[in-house]
């Protein structure tokens, strides 16, 4: 990865920038971490009489290798960063895994371009990396997305897009959408894929509402079948908080805390070819969910 920064530095250098048209820029911080997570689902049991347990703890980090304020290409901006997190899976009875521990690791490559009246489009390649170390390169996934901004004002904005990642995702791809609504000055109503929050400002630094969203993920992992895909998804709700804590001439910083209830949560067994054909499949009850986290990518 340092080869690949040093390289867009040196295409963007002062002597090739003008010829190219580009820029390469760090965040001001280098490359620190810019946004870090935990995230607590209880342990719950299984519904219809198996006898089976699930929890997690997830850990998440964010590492950028570009600032996409600085850094461009002609008309288009660029946004690299490495997305990574291990999750710890509590299991008993039924759902057996060998391994509890599963990592995940994403790099997302980003270009943006803004058009008139506030519309924009970017396209993302993805290659994401996730399994518990013993399923091999079966834990890689290639994927991408495109994402178009058909309207923006001060109070409203909407954007259509599409999600590809052939193992990841049930059928290879999904539709994406995403909307920020100011009904009022102190509400703030935002829609990112499957997750929705409404926040009221109750401090010009503090804001705090209802959520609801999906969360989950998939990972290649070995079993007593060989090597399938493991999935956990959950529907969670809740209430959260913000907090900016940014001084003045800093970019947007915040701290997020979550509480609710896991309602609905599956884990599923699958065929790793493109049928993806459950081989294991359970159901759990609603639990405690809560995440904390710090995001300085604004």
């Amino acid at each position: 990865m340092k080869k690949y920064v040093a390289t867009l530095g040196i295409l963007c250098s002062a002597g090739a920038a003008q010829a190219l048209d580009c820029a390469y820029q760090l965040p001001e911080s280098g490359l620190l971490p810019s946004a870090a997570s935990l995230t607590i689902w209880s342990d719950v049991s299984e519904r219809h009489g198996k006898a089976s347990s699930l929890g997690l703890q997830e850990y998440n980090l964010v590492i950028p290798f570009s600032d996409p304020r600085r850094t461009h290409f002609g008309k288009w901006a660029f946004n690299a960063e490495l997305d990574m997190s291990l999750t710890t899976i509590h299991t008993s009875g039924s759902l057996e895994m060998h391994h509890d521990e599963l990592y995940s690791a994403s790099l997302p490559l980003t270009v943006l371009r803004s058009l008139p009246e506030g519309r924009r489009v970017s396209m993302t390649l993805i290659a994401n990396y996730a399994t518990d170390l013993s399923a091999q390169w079966d834990g890689l996934d290639v994927g991408g997305a495109a994402m178009y901004r058909m309207k923006h004002t001060d109070t409203f904005s909407f954007s259509a897009g599409l999600l590809v990642m052939p193992q990841r995702l049930e059928y290879g791809l999904a539709p994406y959408f995403k909307a920020e609504w100011k009904p009022t000055q102190d509400w703030n109503i935002t829609l990112k894929g499957y997750n929705l929050e409404a926040l009221y400002s109750i401090t010009p630094r503090l804001a705090a509402g209802p959520f609801i969203m999906g969360e989950g993920n998939t990972w290649a992992v070995r079993t007593r079948r060989g090597t399938e895909l493991f999935s956990v998804r959950s529907l969670v709700a809740g209430v959260t908080a913000e907090y900016d804590f940014s001084e003045a001439g800093q970019t947007k910083r915040i701290v997020k805390a979550q509480l609710g209830s896991t309602l609905a949560t599956t884990a599923r067994f699958q065929r790793l070819d493109s049928g993806k054909h459950t081989n294991e499949l359970h159901h759990y009850h609603p639990g405690f969910y809560a995440s904390v986290a710090v995001d300085f990518r604004f």
